[in-house]
């Protein structure tokens, strides 16, 4: 029996879902390096007392990142648990099943989305910051040469 116009499209879509659900785990993965490369600089001898208003925009980081980390943990558990039902029901082609639905798919896009962006213009305060403060403490050993 040849599939039906409407259970290509499922088939597709679902496909198409299985490409995007891999991106979003690679990234995820990815994104889990860079929290711990920040974290790791926030803490590191750049943020010695000499900092210009080293307390608040440490705080303000640390918060940050630690809400980027909660999201981050249930964003992976969004997708994994989204994964674990596209590649239950991949192997059968055309069959629908409950809980897998384009508006599921679009509404997670949207969540990872939303997330993605929010960490980049994080990472963009944060390594701007230490980049001024690698300019700072570069023009006053320089100074004192």
């Amino acid at each position: 029996m040849r599939p039906t116009i409407d259970q290509t499209i499922l088939n597709t879509e679902l496909k198409q879902f299985n490409i995007d659900i891999q991106k979003w785990n690679a990234s995820i993965y990815f994104i889990e390096n860079e929290i711990q490369f920040i974290t790791k600089k926030l803490h590191s001898y750049l943020f010695e007392p000499t900092t210009p208003n080293l307390f608040e925009l440490w705080q303000e980081f640390k918060f940050e990142i630690t809400a980027i980390e909660e999201e981050w943990g249930h964003l992976k558990t969004e997708i994994q648990k989204h994964e674990n039902v596209i590649k239950m029901i991949l192997p059968f082609d055309g069959i629908e099943v409950e809980g897998v639905s384009k508006e599921s798919h679009e509404s997670l896009t949207l969540h990872y989305n939303t997330f993605y962006n929010r960490f980049n213009t994080l990472k963009v305060k944060v390594l701007g910051h230490i980049g001024g403060v690698l300019d700072h403490n570069k023009k006053q050993i320089l100074q004192t040469i």
